[in-house]
């Protein structure tokens, strides 16, 4: 359909978002892409191209869209081979039988009517209502500044109908919908008069009632759908879930160098909740020059609750607890071995000439060679991180002061949202209905996070333990520089001795005339006989 002038791009956005939803619920119902999965590959498109045309014909008509509700496209475009084959319960044989994809009148004049995301004629045994309050968290703490610099909830309301007939529900919350006037507000407080949700994303079967801001009345679709999408961005009267207290300790022990890491935790929450699948990642780094981690040495580590994980390829910790109650406590100690890099460098070495090999020479030389050798067979971005965190072991940059958590919360929100009640009715069939609701906090990787400052670092090396490690350095630099110049001179003594090995085989051949047959006078061509010839 040609267009002749400005087309409505919010129209557009929308179509593609709602027919990529309808995409994916295609693919991940019949088995072509898990349910999980966001991303729709190639190779689904090109296996699924009729699936394609068929949806584009019927969401669209003359390029104005139509109709996305997955609930009643489902009925009637069916990809290819998905005929049901079951076996009718009367049959003693177990003879099979094979269900038609016949088509409900009703749904094909649902598309047309005023309720087009539900067909009619829907039945169930057991009539259930699920409904999962799922809260996700953007969190930033800088402990130089000593303030929130972010801390935001993106939350959804996904919901999973079982439902026979046509029926209505209501939903109560103990927040309202919309932003109320203060002039109209019986109450004095601002924060009180105004809702806490920002960019509220309504399924289009909502119907918010005006004269109960916390009440929303909605006929839903038959299965899963979103029924809401909401961000709360004014936070600051929150107190966040976890909190944590880090410290780096550089420190000398009867000669040797070490460096512990020292974490406190504490959650906020009340007691009756508990916290699961927590995983607190530290980076590792010493703050020291001329210092680095002796691998040849394994860390250790001390902590009451969960176990501590050391992840070279990304060179960091991580904490990891599978469950923690509300106003609890926790603590953590690992402990590293330091050593300078002028000694792992001499001791590679000597590794050798000796042939022999160690862990601190397969971390700080060949896992770099291996991964110089990959290159152009792996990706750019895959390689660039990995040599990076090889070359960044044990070094102090700013990327490096970032502490990251993950964690899962149940049966609480975030954000303080609770249903008030969720009431479920069907004039016609006047059925019992079971709901049920569930809460949800969770953040992903590198969404909560802790900036720590230099006041967490501290450097209990002395003077003379300072002094001591670069006296030591300078030692192995004078012993590398004579063991340099011993090789350089054997090699040169080594090049001399072959010198007068090949002058001497030379002058031998010479004086013994061993070279005397090849100035012999070649015979002429005449003299050379044929056997038999006298």
């Amino acid at each position: 359909m040609p267009v002749y002038g400005d087309a409505n791009v919010v129209c557009l956005i929308t179509f593609l978002h709602k027919f990529t939803g309808v995409l994916r619920n295609y693919l991940s119902s019949y088995g072509q892409i898990q349910q999980s999965e966001w991303q729709i590959d190639a190779d689904s498109i090109r296996d699924n191209y009729i699936l394609l045309y068929e949806l584009f014909d019927e969401t669209l008509d003359w390029g104005i869209p139509q109709l996305t509700e997955f609930s009643i496209l489902k009925e009637y475009v069916r990809p290819q081979n998905t005929n049901v084959i079951g076996s009718e319960k009367g049959d003693s044989d177990g003879t099979e039988k094979q269900i038609s994809n016949e088509v409900n009148a009703s749904i094909s004049r649902s598309s047309m009517a005023k309720i087009s995301w539900r067909p009619k004629g829907i039945f169930y045994d057991k009539n259930e209502f699920f409904m999962n309050f799922e809260e996700h968290l953007k969190f930033k703490y800088n402990f130089k500044a000593r303030r929130l610099m972010l801390n935001t909830i993106s939350g959804e309301i996904n919901c999973t109908s079982y439902l026979s007939g046509m029926p209505t529900l209501k939903l109560e919350l103990n927040e309202p919908f919309k932003r109320e006037s203060v002039e109209n507000s019986t109450s004095l407080s601002i924060s009180s008069a105004n809702s806490i949700f920002s960019n509220v994303n309504y399924h289009q079967c909502v119907q918010i009632d005006d004269s109960d801001e916390h009440l929303l009345t909605f006929i839903p679709p038959d299965g899963r759908f979103k029924l809401l999408s909401y961000q709360i961005l004014h936070t600051d009267s929150l107190r966040p879930l976890i909190v944590i207290r880090p410290r780096y300790i550089v420190y000398s022990k009867n000669g040797h160098y070490r460096l512990r890491i020292k974490l406190k935790i504490l959650t906020t929450f009340k007691r009756k909740y508990n916290m699961s699948d927590i995983s607190i990642v530290l980076p590792l780094f010493v703050p020291v020059d001329n210092l680095v981690f002796d691998f040849d040495k394994p860390f250790r580590f001390s902590t009451k609750i969960g176990r501590v994980v050391h992840n070279l390829c990304e060179n960091t910790i991580t904490w990891q607890i599978s469950r923690m109650d509300g106003l609890s406590r926790g603590q953590m100690i690992s402990e590293f071995e330091l050593t300078t890099r002028q000694h792992v460098d001499y001791e590679y070495r000597q590794n050798i000439f000796h042939n022999r090999q160690t862990k601190n020479d397969i971390v700080y030389y060949h896992l770099r060679t291996k991964l110089d050798k990959l290159r152009g067979t792996i990706a750019d971005s895959e390689l660039s991180s990995a040599l990076e965190s090889t070359t960044s072991i044990g070094v102090f940059t700013e990327k490096n002061m970032i502490i990251t958590v993950n964690f899962t919360l149940e049966a609480m929100l975030y954000s303080g949202l609770k249903v008030n009640f969720l009431q479920v009715q069907e004039p016609e069939l006047q059925f019992e209905a079971f709901p049920w609701v569930r809460y949800r906090v969770s953040c992903g990787k590198g969404d909560y996070l802790f900036v720590m400052c230099d006041d967490q670092i501290y450097n209990r090396l002395s003077k003379a333990e300072l002094d001591h490690i670069q006296q030591s350095i300078e030692e192995i630099k004078k012993e590398e520089d004579a063991l340099n110049s011993d090789t350089d001179r054997t090699k040169v003594k080594e090049e001399e001795a072959s010198s007068q090995i090949s002058e001497g085989k030379l002058s031998s051949q010479k004086e013994d005339g061993s070279n005397e047959r090849y100035k012999k006078k070649a015979p002429a061509f005449e003299e050379y006989k044929l056997e038999g010839e006298e």
